[in-house]
């Protein structure tokens, strides 16, 4: 899920999408409000020190492996939903070894209880 976010913005098939893209860095909030109709905005990560932190899912694991949370994945046959860490979402635990994970999966903090994660 990281690494997905993380591609470089080269990466993802602009084709697939008519939506225009402005450069977010260099846009003003009344330049937003005037448009009629949605953007996409590019740029606004990209000094984001989460970027290098977590360039991939390995670096994003080896920093928050031990984080606990839950996993909820349904494709079209089942709904699972599971008390998990970090590394158990990501491959490296118990969880997913062996399990096909679909794409629909997500990893969930609940940051009221466990703001480890949060403040690293």
């Amino acid at each position: 899920v990281v690494a997905e976010a993380m591609r470089p913005l080269e990466a993802w098939d602009s084709a697939a999408c008519d939506i225009q893209r402005l450069d977010g860095r260099g846009v003003s909030a009344d330049a937003l409000r005037a448009l009629e109709a949605p953007v996409v905005l590019t740029g606004l990560t990209d000094e984001w020190p989460a970027r290098s932190k977590w360039s991939d899912a390995a670096a994003f694991a080896a920093l928050h492996a031990d984080v606990g949370g839950y996993m909820r994945d349904h494709d079209q046959l089942e709904l699972r939903d599971a008390d998990v860490t970090v590394a158990d979402y990501l491959g490296e635990g118990q969880i997913s070894r062996g399990t096909n994970l679909s794409g629909s999966a997500a990893f969930f903090v609940n940051d009221y209880e466990d703001a480890r994660l949060l403040d690293r």
